[in-house]
């Protein structure tokens, strides 16, 4: 999913997405927000994320296989 201003401050786009993080109906979600949203995001869904990935030049082959780790435990 991805939350933008739009989706956030706005209320449009793809809320419907938001609205099944705020009722807590999914298992595991995988959200791609920006960094200067994070907190706004964490406030509209009432909780804060689990794990936070920063893609970079650096890191970003690395990324998948980090994410999937993190996603299964």
């Amino acid at each position: 999913m991805n939350s933008g201003p739009v989706e956030i401050l706005g209320g449009r786009g793809w809320t419907r997405p938001l609205e099944q993080l705020v009722a807590g109906d999914f298992k595991t979600a995988l959200v791609v927000c920006r960094p200067g949203l994070l907190d706004q995001f964490a406030a509209l869904v009432g909780r804060k994320a689990d794990s936070i990935f920063e893609v970079t030049v650096e890191n970003r082959d690395g990324l998948p296989a980090a994410i999937a780790e993190a996603a299964t435990g």
